[in-house]
This record gives C-alpha cells, structure tokens and sequence, in this order.
C-alpha cells in the first residue's frame, strides 16, 4: 500500500519505502512503497495530484519510462530514491 503524508508517520517509514517523486512543477511528493506494490499506484497518485489523465504521465526512473504494471522490487527501487513525473500535453484525437 502507497501512503502519502508526513515524514516518520507511524505507518510509513519503518514498514514501507520511503521515496520522492518530482513532479513536472518543481514540487516533491513523498511517497511511502512496499516491495511489491505496482507502479500503477504511483501513476494514480500523480494523477491526482496534477490532474492529469494517467495515459499522459511518464514516471523515470534511471532514464528509463516505468511501466505500470512493474513492482518496486523488480525495479530495486530502495529508500530515498527520487522517480522523475513527467506530464505530456499532447491531446490524441480520434
């Protein structure tokens, strides 16, 4: 389970892994993971928090575009990782 909130929360830090995800304003968002939580959870709060379509958020990680369905632990993401939220503005008519 992903939780947002405040550093050293009685439910984040000890059981979970702590990370930031910079989001296209400049801004931080702490983000609290678990081994084998998918990335999707992370599109879905960025999502939120920018009000963008999940189709147009890419989430780096080394370089690389996260794909949803990948965990944390097949990433070896560990604590105090920063993952980089990009927001495409392009519009796909049909």
């Amino acid at each position: 389970m992903m939780l947002k909130g405040k550093q050293g929360s009685a439910m984040g830090n000890e059981l979970g892994i702590p990370i930031t995800v910079r989001l296209p304003n400049g801004t931080s968002l702490p983000v609290t993971l678990h081994p084998f939580d998918r990335i999707s959870k992370i599109y879905k709060l960025i999502a939120q928090e920018t009000g963008a379509a999940e189709t147009l958020i890419r989430i780096k990680y080394t370089g690389k575009v996260l794909r949803q369905t990948q965990t944390v632990e097949s990433l070896g993401i560990i604590a105090e990782m920063i993952l980089k939220a990009e927001v495409s503005h392009e519009s796909t008519s049909v």
